[in-house]
């Protein structure tokens, strides 16, 4: 969903972000245009990090995006600063940490709350990477709750169910019966011995036949499984032959890494979407997170025009 479908603008309109944007507190915006660069070193960290991970160079498209995260990040330092993060008491332990490292006499129990203003006077707490992290997430955490503490309408919730079913849907799942023939004890007469329990089982009461098989590690009666978690105990041809079984009858030989299996398949539960009522709890979460990803994109946009940004060439970012 981008930031301008009709769910976001829904949510919107309701006062979700208009109440907010009357809390000056948390919208705090420079009186006059800054320039913004990003150093050079920075950006080129940032490319040495992205040819570690991946192996290769930027491309021209994935530079620029990078470039755009770092300006990002920069003003949710900002913002972080100007809401005065950076002196809650979880990020002045991580300062004084710092000063106390690299005061001569050491140690954080010698640095002082002047220790502390000059520090911060010197801009440490821009430059250090924990710190930065610290308020760079800060800063996302108060911009996304604007939104998180809302509660959506119920017509949000169908919309995005609607618009995302896949997100949601539940794999199918089989419950059924096995039996197995242990291909390590019986060795080259496992096949007949599988064909012989198939004609035995289908002369008895399931409830009777299901002491016939070899003993196994895995229960002999199963609740309804997703195919991953079939494949997983059993293998993924045993899977796939499965698809074969019919419901209500004893089928087989199946192979599997056991041996051969003989199967009753109790019943097959199709893949769906549940009802918004079954699993409305998910997607009002899923729904919210995604409203306050596109908040958080906007409100950098807005906040982005309180800055001239400069591009690493040196030259103004007309289009940022």
């Amino acid at each position: 969903m981008t930031a301008l479908r009709s769910p976001f603008l829904h949510f919107l309109l309701l006062g979700g972000l208009l109440f907010a944007a009357k809390l000056a507190w948390w919208q705090p915006v420079p009186d006059m245009r800054q320039t913004l660069r990003v150093p050079a070193y920075e950006l080129q960290l940032a490319l040495k990090d992205f040819f570690a991970q991946k192996g290769r160079p930027a491309s021209p498209s994935e530079r620029r995006a990078i470039f755009e995260t770092l300006i990002d990040q920069r003003i949710l330092l900002d913002y972080a600063v100007g809401l005065g993060l950076h002196r809650q008491p979880i990020t002045l332990e991580r300062l004084a940490k710092v000063v106390g490292f690299i005061k001569p006499e050491g140690g954080r129990d010698s640095v002082t709350q002047d220790d502390l203003e000059e520090a911060i006077r010197l801009g440490l707490h821009r430059s250090d990477l924990v710190m930065r992290r610290m308020l760079i997430d800060g800063a996302k955490r108060i911009i996304r709750a604007v939104v998180l503490v809302r509660e959506p309408e119920s017509a949000m919730l169908e919309e995005h169910l609607r618009d995302h079913p896949e997100e949601f849907r539940r794999p199918r799942r089989t419950r059924l019966t096995q039996l197995l023939v242990n291909e390590l004890k019986h060795g080259a007469r496992t096949e007949a011995r599988a064909r012989a329990l198939l004609q035995k089982v289908s002369a008895v009461p399931t409830s009777e036949a299901t002491t016939l098989g070899d003993k196994v590690f895995v229960d002999t009666e199963l609740p309804a499984m997703i195919d991953k978690d079939l494949e997983r105990m059993f293998g993924a041809a045993f899977v796939s032959d499965l698809d074969a079984a019919p419901v209500g009858e004893w089928y087989g030989p199946i192979r599997s890494h056991f041996g051969l299996h003989i199967v009753f398949v109790h019943e097959r539960i199709p893949a769906h979407v549940p009802p918004l009522a079954e699993i409305e709890t998910q997607v009002r979460a899923q729904l919210l997170q995604t409203l306050a990803d596109d908040w958080l994109r906007l409100r950098l946009a807005q906040l982005r025009e309180a800055y001239d940004i400069v591009d690493p060439e040196g030259l103004p970012c007309s289009d940022c």
